[in-house]
């Protein structure tokens, strides 16, 4: 049971990273900027979920609802205030990168100071288990 549970952990692991990567990809594509503020985005979008789950007591598919959500939006107002300006004066891609570097700093420092940079973690209920029980011998 183990084996299953540490199994069930890579795949949920597995599809965050594929999450995150086809994120990354899809806005490179579609855009063609590099959006290095893409992780603070996906980190907003998380913290976000974090907050539904600890403060509002959401069940986990609202959460992830709320999550995705709030990533939108952070990701909407990023392109507007980052990235849709150069698009219209047609800049080079390098300050699209700068411009980038920029907004990840700035989601960074807010998601610090909104979690006065200490360590959070989602409630112990909050993903469905695998239970066990160890033979006794």
């Amino acid at each position: 049971m183990l084996l299953l549970q540490q199994t069930l952990n890579g795949v949920v692991v597995g599809a965050i990273y594929v999450l995150f990567a086809l994120g990354f990809t899809l806005v490179f594509g579609v855009l063609r900027i590099l959006n290095l503020a893409h992780g603070a985005i996906f980190t907003w979008g998380a913290f976000t979920g974090l907050l539904a789950v600890v403060t509002l007591k959401a069940p986990l598919p609202i959460a992830i609802l709320i999550a995705m959500l709030a990533a939108g939006i952070v990701s909407v107002l990023v392109d507007l205030v980052a990235f849709r300006p150069l698009r219209r004066r047609d800049a080079p891609e390098f300050s699209a990168i700068v411009s980038s570097i920029g907004a990840n700093l700035i989601l960074v420092s807010l998601a610090q100071k909104a979690s006065n940079t200490r360590v959070m973690r989602f409630p112990f209920d909050t993903f469905p288990t695998i239970v066990y029980e160890v033979g006794r011998g």
